[in-house]
């Protein structure tokens, strides 16, 4: 049984939403969106993505399938966490930018 996943339409579709959420808090806040936090959200949700189909598809493979790095499941598995973890950090800061109030600002 394969898993089917579709990684552009997950990729876009997250990234939509998010830069949705971030825009909406941005007019809350009454505060000017900026195109380097509407890039991080892009960027960051398509290496969440990869890094989440990276883990699954390594997770899922026989041993035999993975060839030359089969000794290396469990640092592949790690590093795909990793990835993913610095992903949604990455994401959700620039999506709760807006909400962070600055030192001295009232």
């Amino acid at each position: 049984m394969a898993i089917e996943i579709e990684p552009l339409r997950w990729s876009v579709g997250l990234s939509l939403f998010f830069i949705l959420i971030y825009i909406v808090l941005c007019g809350y806040r009454r505060k000017v969106p900026t195109l380097t936090h509407v890039v991080m959200v892009a960027m960051s949700c398509a290496s969440a993505v990869a890094a989440v189909l990276l883990g699954v598809t390594t997770y899922a493979a026989p041993v035999e399938d993975l060839g030359v790095l089969k000794d290396q499941k469990p640092g592949i598995l790690l590093g795909a966490l990793a990835m993913a973890w610095a992903s949604v950090v990455s994401a959700w800061t620039s999506v709760v930018s807006p909400l962070v109030v600055a030192n001295g600002a009232r």
